[in-house]
């Protein structure tokens, strides 16, 4: 992998806080990925990210785009009360810069 590759991979995460409004421990995941839950209450997305959140708002599938630099400080208002079902965090190198 060239230097420049990983510098990028660096810029594509979400960071996820354990409450609304940026409080609690942090944890930073980098992609691309996939996950089953964001653990959490308030999230920040990083420059070249982008971020799709499957919900199940009652028996109906929703997809919430979390676009690069997006800063959500309550993600239960984000989701509009709806469950995280999954987390897919695309990279897009070179965008955003």
């Amino acid at each position: 992998m060239r230097q420049d590759e990983r510098f990028d991979q660096k810029r594509c995460w979400i960071d996820v806080y354990e409450t609304p409004y940026f409080q609690g421990t942090l944890h930073r995941h980098f992609g691309p990925q996939k996950m089953q839950t964001l653990p959490g209450g308030s999230a920040i997305v990083g420059p070249e990210a982008h971020v799709e959140l499957q919900i199940l708002r009652g028996d109906r599938p929703v997809t919430v785009i979390l676009k690069p630099n997006r800063i959500v400080p309550d993600l239960a208002k984000a989701t509009r009360g709806g469950s995280i079902r999954q987390v897919i965090l695309h990279c897009e190198a070179g965008s955003q810069r």
